[in-house]
């Protein structure tokens, strides 16, 4: 008598879809990867931008209420704010910003510039150094705070060719704004 033997065939993915399914997995990798890299490099940029709006308004928030820096360039006054710097006139206040690697450093100052005139470090959204062909802001004058928001107003009324900009006065303990005008 003859045995019956049942053959069954074995349940699971072939050679062939096995190797359609990793072909298909790496043309999914092939156009992730390099999106995903771009991403970095706008998250690290943005993260650039970040840092020098910090050490800008930082350093701008530090001569208003006059603490002095040593440094007269963008990274000596980025070392001094990171260390931190304190202020006689608000007591317990301290200006200062978390540490940042060598090459968080480089990225940072590369959007800011120190404009010598005024003594006051810039926020440079585009990166790079400013123009030095960019024609000179011309000093208009010297307010007090309080009067200062009042006479802008007027000014723009009166020169509405001129672009203008207000910055503290380094050298005044009252803290004074100059009021500077750029022919547009």
């Amino acid at each position: 008598m003859y045995q019956q033997i049942k053959i069954t065939r074995a349940r699971g993915f072939s050679l062939v879809e096995m190797l359609v399914v990793i072909a298909v997995i790496g043309i999914i990798v092939a156009i992730a990867v390099p999106t995903m890299g771009s991403i970095t490099d706008k998250a690290d940029i943005a993260k650039s931008q970040r840092n020098a709006q910090n050490v800008c308004s930082l350093h701008a928030a530090a001569l208003s209420v006059g603490v002095l820096f040593s440094s007269t360039d963008k990274g000596g006054i980025l070392d001094e704010i990171i260390s931190g710097k304190t202020s006689s006139a608000i007591a317990g206040s301290k200006f200062q910003m978390s540490s940042l690697s060598v090459d968080e450093k480089v990225a940072t100052l590369e959007y800011c510039s120190f404009d010598s005139v005024t003594g006051q470090m810039i926020y440079n959204p585009n990166g790079g150094e400013e123009s030095t062909s960019e024609p000179p802001w011309e000093s208009v004058g010297m307010w007090h705070n309080n009067s200062l928001a009042n006479q802008l107003n007027i000014f723009n009324q009166i020169w509405p060719e001129y672009d203008l900009r207000t910055e503290p006065a380094v050298d005044q303990p009252d803290h004074s704004f100059i009021l500077r005008r750029l022919k547009m």
